[in-house]
């Protein structure tokens, strides 16, 4: 399985995303935070009894990500989407952290990574049949119970993507979206990415924006003929969006929505709206504006995609 990369901010207390790997022993995942936070997210995993906590808790310098992008001094500069730059009192958003996970990825030398919010509280496969969640507690009627490894599972998607030679960025899609998804299907393509991300290593997309950073990375893909795809066998869970202390969550309510969506309509006015959403002002993208095809590579097959349930099972 592909490394994780979780970037959080001052959510030490509650961050969840790793146990669910933990549970199925991939501990190939990490917590990029901010220098002065590292101390408090390692004692934090130590507290669980996570073994080793400090090698999953990687610092970064966000002066050095913050400051403006300068081809000749600081390549590892933010590229303000909006030419305002790093000001007192406004927030990059998250993007900085972003930058420096895929510089970290890059180092490495993996060719894919996972970026995951800090926040999820679980996964489901195959919503639209049988709505399994991953993890099958034991009840009365049934001792001992079965799950799913999600490691397994994240496998899966990943061999079925790496089939194809123009996948842009991949998601997972969340739960309650991939239950009501009108359409029925497994996949969906040219697609949003949000939150539950696989990244290319090679593509050199950075995150430059300080609102709705992830609409305009998944659309920046799409616009230079990628394609990307959301999975909708694989789901996730995260508490209400904006609802948890700590990350972005002060920095975002602080700005207005109206401003946020104006700004990405300005951004996008060939693909997004501004209109009334869920009880409030929200942007609309339309996807569908994209009709890029999936590419197989040369002499590729599905077989390896094709599972008895039972091998996806941890007793």
């Amino acid at each position: 399985m592909d490394p994780v990369y979780i970037p959080s901010r001052g959510r030490y207390k509650t961050i969840s995303t790793h146990k669910h790997f933990v549970r199925d022993g991939m501990m190939d995942w990490y917590y990029v935070v901010e220098a002065h936070d590292q101390i408090n997210y390692i004692k934090a995993l130590e507290a669980e009894g996570i073994e080793n906590a400090a090698f999953h808790v990687l610092p970064f310098d966000v002066d050095k990500y913050k400051e403006p992008y300068d081809k000749e001094n600081n390549t590892s500069g933010f590229q303000y989407f909006d030419n305002e730059g790093w000001k007192p009192g406004l927030t990059t958003g998250p993007g900085p952290a972003r930058n420096a996970i895929h510089q970290m990825a890059k180092d490495r030398g993996v060719s894919h990574y996972y970026m995951l919010d800090d926040d999820i509280t679980g996964f489901a496969v195959d919503s639209f049949f049988f709505q399994k969640g991953v993890y099958a507690r034991p009840t009365k009627t049934k001792k001992g119970g079965q799950r799913l490894s999600i490691v397994k599972c994240f496998e899966l998607y990943e061999r079925f993507l790496d089939k194809f030679e123009n996948v842009g960025h991949a998601e997972f899609e969340k739960t309650g979206m991939a239950l009501n998804h009108r359409q029925n299907k497994h996949f969906a393509v040219n697609a949003k990415t949000y939150s539950c991300i696989r990244i290319r290593t090679d593509l050199e997309i950075p995150w430059q924006s300080r609102w709705n950073d992830d609409v305009v990375f998944s659309l920046t893909a799409e616009k230079r003929g990628f394609v990307n795809v959301s999975s909708k066998i694989i789901s996730y869970s995260t508490p209400e969006s904006q609802q948890q202390a700590g990350g972005m969550t002060e920095a975002f309510n602080s700005v207005g929505t109206k401003d946020k969506v104006a700004f990405l309509v300005k951004a996008f006015p060939d693909v997004s709206v501004q209109t009334l959403l869920y009880g409030r002002i929200h942007h609309l993208v339309s996807y569908a504006r994209f009709d890029q095809d999936l590419i197989l590579k040369p002499d590729v097959t599905f077989d390896d995609l094709v599972y008895d349930l039972d091998e996806l099972k941890i007793e």
